[in-house]
């Protein structure tokens, strides 16, 4: 029986209809990322605002050229938790994200994986068991991995952090918390409506059962050659776009590049 391999990924698809899915993978993928350069592009070509006029104005040359001095790269990070408080070494962390992290290891939580359904008592465990558990890696392994279930691990661990970062800032002195929460969700607010996150976006998937797509007829003939289509922008188009990028002297804005 004849095996189709892609090219690129030396993956082996039984069918036509199993290659599609993969491309269709890879389209939604190069679309997602098109957005998200769109994103970026909007907060290099932006302009820094005053704050209850405690800063002058800077020019956007200069604020990226300028390395970079927030409290949260210069300070180091003390966890305020009561376990690491009475250590008489306490740890400290560069990156505040790093804090948090280390925070998750402190932050109790009532959850089971849906997996193989064993109790889980802390944040940190509840990420290292979900990289970690036998059951769904060998499901993933077999193919039979359950989206749904993949889905609504994936979605509470993203809860159980931000949650994690709400509790570590009422821990933390007055101030010290750099408003890090807020910053995330107005970054995100700014990423149009539109996008699709993908269920699975980790390279060690297995394309055919952990990706959504499109219902595909199986054996159906493949259309479109090579030109692979996202959305709008065609594969070339992407490129292109990063290429000029890559290459400018000076950060382009959205309208330079297209993408408005």
């Amino acid at each position: 029986m004849p095996v189709i391999e892609c090219s690129i990924c030396l993956e082996n698809f039984e069918n036509e209809g199993a290659y599609r899915g993969h491309l269709e993978y890879h389209e939604h993928r190069a679309a997602e990322l098109l957005q998200e350069l769109r994103a970026c592009m909007r907060h290099i070509s932006a302009q820094p605002r005053l704050i209850n006029g405690q800063s002058s104005p800077i020019s956007q040359s200069s604020a990226i050229n300028q390395p970079d001095t927030s409290p949260s790269r210069t300070r180091s990070w003390i966890c305020p938790h009561p376990d690491c408080v009475r250590k008489l070494k306490r740890k400290s962390f560069e990156r505040r994200k790093d804090l948090v992290r280390h925070a998750e290891s402190h932050k109790d939580c009532e959850e089971e994986c849906l997996f193989c359904e064993i109790p889980i008592l802390k944040v940190r465990k509840y990420f290292t068991h979900y990289d970690k558990c036998p059951t769904r890696l060998e499901h993933q392994r077999t193919g039979i991995l359950s989206v749904e279930k993949d889905d609504e691990m994936r979605k509470k661990r993203r809860d159980l952090h931000e949650n994690t970062e709400l509790w570590l800032n009422r821990l933390l002195p007055s101030g010290a918390s750099n408003r890090a929460g807020g910053r995330r969700r107005r970054r995100r607010s700014k990423i149009p409506a539109n996008v699709v996150e993908p269920s699975v976006t980790r390279h060690d998937a297995i394309h055919t059962n952990c990706h959504p797509r499109p219902n595909l007829v199986h054996d159906a003939p493949l259309t479109g050659g090579n030109a692979i289509q996202t959305g709008q922008y065609p594969t070339e188009s992407f490129i292109a776009i990063l290429t000029l990028y890559q290459k400018s002297q000076h950060p382009m804005t959205p309208e330079q590049l297209g993408l408005k």
